[in-house]
């Protein structure tokens, strides 16, 4: 009898125990959510209020996930296929993934540049966050128009009959560009899986992001553009101050060699161009635009408000 008592208690205390790491296990997954809920709740806020003044270029959100030494992924040299790149090599973990797709929800388009297009092929879409009203048994999955940048085609006529990106991919690229597939190639016109968007270049022969920007926004009707990558159209962005909020995930992660960085100014230089300094300075926050860093399961998430760097050219491949 007291062996079965000693049991039953042991029994007792195991289910106890096990009970208390599934409420704590519970508690830190509600914690989690609820601090990715307040990010989404503060980048809205900060889109609709942009969103009713008197802009005419969509509210850009810039995000991106980058190891501890700024490296947001392994160049195609390195990896271990053709076709791993940026978005194929896992940096951030589950929750940040998370997070990416619900800032998605939220924003009318999401863009990427050509390069990563052709590489890595995604599917730019939200497929993990999803809402539900009642009465209805699915969730429902808001899901923004796929923009890409590509000033000659070139990535985009390679990979065109393979596209995985699920909605009408607007392709913004140069006016020249646009009416050359006008004349050489009428059929892509009609083409009901993307939409060209023939958009100025400056004098470096990239498109312009302000007039590219105007274009989605009055033509297309992106009032909101969430910007992912690659490391070229993150540089062109921050150093033209063409971003409203920035989002990027740190992950506890090392690349030490073959990395590629988040943002390197001198892939838009010419060669042997004088290399000027420029930053941006968030350490002195205000009631306003108070950045933060939010932990998120393995990782930790800065978000903020823009601020300006100095005034540089702004192009993008």
């Amino acid at each position: 009898m007291k062996v079965l008592l000693l049991l039953t208690a042991l029994l007792l205390l195991t289910c106890l125990a096990r009970c208390s790491a599934v409420d704590g296990l519970e508690e830190i997954a509600k914690a989690d959510f609820y601090r990715i809920e307040g990010i989404m709740r503060d980048l809205s806020s900060w889109r609709d209020e942009a969103n009713g003044g008197a802009s005419s270029r969509p509210f850009v959100t810039l995000t991106f996930a980058q190891t501890l030494n700024g490296q947001i992924a392994l160049s195609t040299s390195s990896a271990t296929s053709s076709s791993s790149s940026s978005a194929n090599f896992p940096l951030s973990g589950s929750l940040s993934r998370q997070l990416t797709h619900g800032l998605r929800s939220i924003h009318d388009g999401i863009l990427v540049g050509g390069n990563t297009l052709s590489i890595d092929n995604p599917r730019l879409s939200n497929r993990l966050w999803g809402s539900a009203s009642a009465g209805e048994a699915r969730k429902q999955f808001a899901q923004p128009r796929p923009v890409v940048l590509d000033t000659n085609l070139k990535h985009f006529l390679t990979v065109r009959t393979k596209l995985r990106t699920e909605g009408r991919l607007i392709v913004c690229c140069s006016e020249a560009a646009a009416a050359s597939v006008s004349l050489d190639m009428p059929e892509l016109l009609e083409d009901a899986r993307f939409e060209l968007l023939p958009c100025k270049v400056d004098n470096s022969g990239r498109l312009n992001l302000n007039h590219t920007l105007t274009q989605l926004y009055l033509r297309c009707g992106i009032k909101s553009l969430m910007v992912e990558g690659g490391s070229a159209v993150i540089t062109s962005f921050l150093l033209a101050d063409a971003y409203d909020a920035l989002c990027v995930t740190i992950a506890p992660k090392l690349i030490l060699k073959g990395g590629l960085d988040a943002v390197s100014p001198s892939s838009l230089s010419p060669p042997g161009a004088k290399s000027e300094s420029s930053w941006v300075d968030w350490s002195t926050p205000s009631d306003s635009d108070c950045p933060k860093f939010v932990p998120l399961g393995e990782d930790c998430v800065f978000f903020a408000r823009q601020r300006s760097a100095s005034s540089l050219p702004n192009h993008v491949d």
